[in-house]
């Protein structure tokens, strides 16, 4: 892309981008420290904007198109890169995810009725040692988040949340934009794809509402477990769900 943006003319290139986490950060880095205005903006405002053009497809290319409009349309804001506290753990949670599905690989492989004792032995052995590394990057994480002032406050204030652990208080400070992203609780609800989907028309249509599931599939694994304990003990968050 910067070799790109170079034989276009050198000049500086305002790019913008649908904020998705830890996977759009590196090349939002890279557009910015090459000396470019970047701008990470909700995927729900492009969303929005996509449905005012009545558009029938989605393709790569057609989705570029609509962000380029949008950001000369609305002229989004100059993105700030995360501090390195933020990037080192932005590393962390990546590894993290990726042990936790090769752990989860196995035990389904151990689940499936393993019958010689030296495969189980072994699949025994590959489980133990990824839990010990999830035990060591935990605490990789929970050191990251302790030396920096500004992520301390944040992972402490979440954890006054009932039902709301170190585990997923570290996964949202990855996973969610910068607070200056999303403004209002229903964008944050939004952007991890849990607000209600409604399909009503006239009297004889009324469709179950169910949740979008248009957001960060990622956010949305990291909440439902904890989203179940909140419900079985804290009383008002229960009351919410069942509203």
């Amino acid at each position: 892309m910067l070799a790109w943006f170079r034989a276009m003319g050198g000049r500086q290139a305002h790019a913008c981008m649908e904020a998705t986490g830890r996977h759009s950060l590196g090349v939002a880095l890279a557009l910015h420290d090459a000396g470019h205005v970047v701008s990470v903006v909700n995927p729900a405002q492009i969303r929005d904007f996509a449905r005012t053009k009545l558009g029938r497809n989605k393709t790569d290319k057609v989705d570029a198109a609509l962000i380029r409009e949008y950001a000369e349309l609305f002229k989004p804001g100059p993105w700030a890169p995360p501090s390195p506290a933020m990037r080192r753990l932005c590393e962390l949670q990546t590894v993290r995810a990726g042990i936790v599905n090769n752990r989860a690989e196995w035990k389904n492989r151990l689940g499936s009725g393993l019958g010689d004792s030296i495969a189980t032995s072994l699949a025994v052995a590959t489980i133990e040692h990824f839990t010990a590394q999830i035990n060591t990057i935990d605490k990789a994480i929970r050191e990251a988040i302790d030396q920096d002032d500004e992520l301390r406050c944040r992972r402490d204030l979440l954890l006054t949340i009932v039902g709301v652990g170190e585990t997923l208080a570290a996964s949202l400070l990855v996973e969610m934009p910068e607070p200056k992203v999303l403004r209002q609780s229903g964008e944050i609800v939004a952007y991890a794809g849990l607000n209600p989907r409604h399909h009503r028309s006239g009297t004889s249509i009324d469709r179950p509402t169910r949740i979008s599931k248009v957001g960060n599939a990622t956010l949305r694994s990291s909440l439902y477990m904890p989203a179940l304990s909140a419900m079985r003990y804290n009383p008002p968050s229960s009351h919410l769900s069942h509203a």
